[in-house]
């Protein structure tokens, strides 16, 4: 069998995994897994950079990852970044499996996510708050 070497133009035309999800008596969404540069930006929007130090903020884990991969059927996200705190108010019986199938798309396992904790170590140096 010989070599077969890849193209980065095929490479750069792959599409992100999506399924079809269905949330009984609301209707249908599809949930799309994540690009390396979303990716990068959902854990950078995560991780909170306060007087110098890093924390994960895993109290917006779940519904940041929502908000980055549920989308309506035209392919548009289905929320906004303004949506964040009403995306938290969603019971977590129907939550919980939106957030497994995105983070299963995304190819974000449970260990990532501790490593984003484990990794949220303190910065050298001064620095301003930011959020």
């Amino acid at each position: 069998m010989a070599d077969q070497w890849a193209n980065k133009d095929v490479l750069f035309k792959q599409t992100v995994p999506k399924e079809r999800h269905t949330i009984p008596g609301v209707g249908d969404l599809w949930i799309h897994g994540l690009t390396c540069g979303q990716k990068d930006e959902y854990e950078n929007q995560a991780v909170k950079v306060l007087a110098g130090s890093r924390e994960v903020r895993m109290a917006d884990a779940r519904a940041l990852l929502l908000l980055w991969t549920i989308h309506d059927q035209h392919g548009n996200r289905f929320f906004s970044e303004k949506d964040l705190g009403k995306i938290r108010t969603i019971p977590a019986s129907i939550s919980e499996s939106m957030y497994e199938k995105a983070r299963r798309l995304s190819r974000m396992s449970v260990e990532d996510m501790e490593g984003l904790v484990k990794n949220s170590e303190t910065i050298q140096g001064g620095g301003s708050a930011t959020e």
